[in-house]
């Protein structure tokens, strides 16, 4: 999944009209369909003042509740207040087709993704820019949509597309925005406020408790992976609201847990785990559970990277290191490739950051990396560094850089592929160097 960091400011949410109006000269529409999701507690619209037809049609029981079915004489002087107002419509008025999709703002993300195939199967019915797919001898693959999410929108695209059979249509792509992959901070204050108060479950959304760190790191994101065939996409958001803005509370929580944010959701958590996914493995971050299988790697004494440079760590400095991995408070993390087949721990790639007098900015070292001897050729250690790229770009880390012993010419071969040489000879410190007096 890509991923990206859009700095947005208090005019975010307002459309200039004029944007109608501009040319965007670099903007290709896509040949699929746009379908707009919005997040929790959200709608596609509101009607906020009707018109005295709609009204009265409305009175007279001839209303029909579908859409596209409502003729446009009712509809067109009631004032509705839009969840993607402006998004809309630039979007059509640069060629794209696009439909707003509307699912229950509090329910779960299972109910709500079931919502939205349901609306999703409603336009296709209902909308006449469809009909050139019915009664066809298309497969329903041939209808293919782009999904654009916000928030909440976006774990009920993902469980759209892996966990909902026999679709009528495909998806192209999906683009999440401020989607709290792996949670949300302030979703755990509020958990552990309600059980605090002890107020009763039947009372809090269900939607609430799937919202938090635990649920989707524990149990969503090792369930719901990605569908190869789909392109994934991810952006967040950060910003430092004043102390009369709606979100400053909520920004407060979660930059004293986890820092930089957009009132709601930290902009790391917006990272899908499988960043660098293929069909026969993913990348995540290192869990507890991977321990035994990463101590193999590292230092077992066959097929390891410690046998691979002939060196040996204790087993307390492993053990060290392992900790050091899953505390937050540490700079330096680890990521393992995962096979698809076996579950199994195929590779890992071990990172850290630190300052530099040559720049303002943080660089990000790659430590160690290695791919077990079977798995090799493959891909994964590309995709390793894939992974750890993005995550320095999500840091703000403006040099990736490592080493490697100058006969390790197999390695070398990757490395000319993701990195370029620098032309540096590594020296280190001599143990038995006696100063002189």
């Amino acid at each position: 999944m890509n991923s990206g960091k859009l700095l947005v400011n208090s005019n975010f949410f307002l459309v200039n009209s004029n944007l109608l109006k501009k040319n965007y000269n670099n903007y290709k529409p896509p040949k699929n369909p746009i379908v707009l999701c919005h997040g929790f507690s959200g709608f596609d619209k509101i009607l906020l003042l009707p018109s005295l037809p709609f009204i009265a049609d409305k009175l007279s029981n001839r209303f029909e509740n579908k859409i596209h079915k409502i003729s446009d004489d009712l509809t067109k002087n009631n004032i509705y207040f839009h969840y993607w107002r402006g998004i809309k419509e630039i979007l059509e008025a640069n060629g794209s087709k696009v439909i707003t999709a509307s699912v229950p703002p509090f329910d779960s993300i299972e109910d709500r993704a079931k919502k939205l195939n349901n609306s999703i199967e409603n336009y296709i019915d209902n909308d006449p820019y469809f009909e050139k797919y019915k009664n066809s001898d298309k497969s329903p693959g041939q209808l293919k949509f782009n999904l654009i999410a916000h928030s909440m929108g976006g774990l009920d695209s993902r469980y759209l597309i892996s966990k909902i059979d026999k679709k009528r249509y495909g998806i192209s792509s999906l683009t999440t925005i401020s989607t709290p992959h792996h949670g949300s901070e302030f979703a755990d204050f509020l958990s552990n406020l309600l059980q605090t108060y002890k107020i009763p479950q039947q009372v809090v959304p269900p939607s609430l408790s799937q919202l938090t760190t635990s649920y989707l790191n524990e149990q969503f994101n090792k369930s719901v992976v990605n569908d190869p065939s789909v392109s994934y996409y991810s952006y967040g958001a950060q910003f430092t609201p004043t102390y009369r803005n709606l979100f400053n509370i909520p920004w407060r929580v979660v930059n004293k847990a986890a820092g930089d944010n957009d009132g709601l959701v930290c902009i790391l958590q917006i990272v899908r785990l499988e960043m660098a996914e293929t069909s026969e493995f993913l990348i995540r971050p290192i869990e507890r559970e991977d321990k035994d299988q990463w101590v193999q790697l590292w230092s077992g004494k066959t097929d390891s990277y410690l046998t691979f440079y002939q060196k040996s760590v204790p087993p307390d400095v492993t053990d060290y290191t392992f900790e050091r991995f899953l505390d937050e408070s540490v700079t330096m993390w680890c990521a393992v490739a995962v096979s698809k087949k076996t579950n199994k721990v195929i590779g890992f790639i071990s990172y850290l950051t630190h300052l530099s007098t040559w720049s303002p900015t943080t660089y990000m070292y790659i430590n160690d990396l290695y791919v077990s001897e079977k798995n090799r050729l493959g891909g994964v250690g590309r995709k390793l560094f894939e992974y750890t790229y993005k995550q320095a770009d999500l840091k703000n880390c403006t040099k990736v850089y490592w080493s490697t012993q100058l006969n390790n010419h197999r390695a070398q071969l990757l490395y000319t592929k993701v990195g370029t040489f620098e032309g540096y000879v590594r020296y280190s410190r001599n143990p038995d160097y006696e100063f002189e007096s």
